[in-house]
């Protein structure tokens, strides 16, 4: 099974995606419980630009493993690729009120807000994972350029304000040390 599945990974990786979704299938009739092998087929699915069809295999796969972390990342990616942004925002804000360490969930926020026309948001979001990873002059960068959008309310000018201000110390600290 285990070389059935790394041809089958293989198969994806060139882009031969009926014959990676065949030995996938012939996987899954074997172990109809293996969660790996679902996953796979849904981001063959993906690859081959049919999120649809990745939604209708992550959907009830998260709905019975919604602590799998990679399902998660995955489910969330196939919310976005189907424009499905308001339930990928509330996925990965959900899963962000518990981790608030996870870059990879703070960009796939950015993308469900950017979107849902939410860029001021979008902009913060991807500020916090450049934050994350020290990267300090990006994330200011990114909440200068959120500055700039019209039409901002004056609560989140001062999110962005407190932010820059924050960022800017992380910085001239990490700079000292």
């Amino acid at each position: 099974d285990a070389a059935r599945y790394g041809y089958a990974l293989a198969l994806d990786n060139n882009y031969e995606f009926q014959r990676a979704e065949d030995n996938l299938q012939i996987l899954i009739k074997k172990n109809p419980t293996e969660l790996l092998y679902k996953i796979a087929l849904a981001e063959v699915k993906m690859d081959e630009k049919n999120p649809q069809d990745a939604l209708i295999i992550y959907q009830p796969l998260y709905q019975t493993h919604p602590n799998y972390y990679p399902l998660m990342i995955e489910y969330g990616d196939c919310l976005i690729a189907n424009k499905q942004y308001e339930p990928a925002e509330k996925l990965f804000r959900s899963y962000l009120n518990n981790h608030d360490d996870d870059t990879i969930s703070y960009i796939y926020l950015a993308e469900a807000f950017s979107g849902r026309g939410q860029l001021a948001d979008a902009y913060l979001a991807r500020a916090r994972a450049f934050a994350l990873e020290h990267e300090w002059q990006r994330a200011i960068l990114q909440l200068e350029q959120a500055k700039k959008l019209p039409h901002l309310s004056e609560n989140m000018r001062a999110i962005l304000d407190a932010k820059i201000k924050e960022f800017k110390g992380n910085y001239i600290q990490e700079r000292k040390e």
